[in-house]
């Protein structure tokens, strides 16, 4: 199922909830794995829970981390492609009972003045047309707080496995605010390198709480992982792992695995 929407919007840097647009698409559908792409290179598509504190502070980091500068080469609004090409055009949500899992779909809008900016929803559902199969599982872990990187990669392959699918894709969805899924390989000096650039990024050096810093982290790096399948097996590289990075506190945190294909 596809559908295009158009979305009324004005920059630079302001949020609109996706939800209404995501609602009336999904009311009426069981289990479903929904991407949403902005068209154009300036309109970003990220996850943030729905507290307008968060969403405020979300946008100043972005201000601040990215801001217009005269040093810049394009001589347009090379801001606004930047922020868009580092937060992402387009997201994957999963959905169930008609309703959203997860961190809400926000647009942020980076085109300085008022816009229309074009929306493409595609969702592949449990009663796929064209014979594909749709899996689901869920599983949780526990982690440690910030910022602790769990290997979750042998869990998704033994859901992999038993879904029967070989060929099509697999999507890793963390259920928990502050919990992107992210791929790296899981050698220790690697990841805590990774933990401090995450930490200098998203901290400003100190200049932002953690409760904040790790919604930005997770905005940055996504909710959710689409691997393709080959022969029943996720296409990973030799040294390449799926890691959940918990940027909140200690304790359970879930994870949702759909397989798609045939």
């Amino acid at each position: 199922m596809r559908r295009s929407v158009s979305l009324r919007t004005y920059g630079p840097a302001n949020l609109f909830e996706l939800a209404p647009e995501v609602d009336e698409l999904v009311s009426r559908t069981g289990a479903s794995s929904l991407h949403i792409l902005s068209v154009g290179s300036t309109g970003a598509v990220i996850g943030l829970p729905g507290y307008r504190e968060v969403g405020e502070s979300f946008v100043s980091w972005v201000m601040a981390a990215m801001p217009h500068s005269p040093e810049h080469r394009h001589p347009g609004n090379a801001f606004a492609h930047l922020r868009s090409t580092t937060l992402k055009t387009e997201m994957t949500v999963a959905t169930a009972d008609g309703r959203l899992l997860g961190p809400l779909p926000f647009l942020l809008e980076n085109t300085a003045g008022r816009k229309t900016r074009p929306l493409v929803f595609s969702m592949l559902t449990e009663e796929n047309e064209g014979g594909l199969l749709f899996k689901r599982g869920e599983f949780t872990i526990e982690t440690q707080g910030w910022i602790d990187m769990v290997d979750i990669t042998g869990r998704v392959l033994d859901f992999v496995a038993h879904s029967g699918i070989k060929e099509g894709r697999v999507t890793v969805y963390s259920l928990d605010e502050r919990s992107p899924v992210i791929s790296i390989e899981n050698e220790m000096s690697l990841i805590l390198d990774t933990a401090d650039f995450i930490d200098r990024l998203t901290r400003r050096d100190g200049q932002v709480e953690r409760r904040t810093a790790g919604h930005i982290g997770s905005a940055l790096l996504g909710q959710s992982l689409t691997v393709p399948l080959e022969a029943g097996r996720p296409a990973l590289g030799t040294w390449q792992q799926i890691m959940l990075a918990d940027l909140a506190e200690s304790g359970e945190k879930r994870i949702m695995v759909d397989v798609i294909g045939e």
